[in-house]
């Protein structure tokens, strides 16, 4: 019998916690930027080479 009352508070944690993490994600995405500033960001920061950021910003502009 506590077996499964263990059982259930388990999947009741797992569930919230996945709840929680999923929430995380999806509020990670930066609000007020465009995607050609985040673009710029990265070429400045040196994540990108000069020509990668030109073809991006190409399709970015499609």
């Amino acid at each position: 019998m506590m077996i499964l009352m263990f059982l259930f508070w388990a999947v009741v944690i797992y569930f919230i916690f996945k709840l929680l993490t999923r929430n995380d994600i999806i509020n990670k995405a930066v609000p007020g930027k465009s995607p050609e500033d985040l673009l710029k960001e990265r070429y400045a920061r040196g994540e990108i080479t000069k020509e990668q950021y030109e073809e991006m910003l190409h399709d970015l502009r499609k």
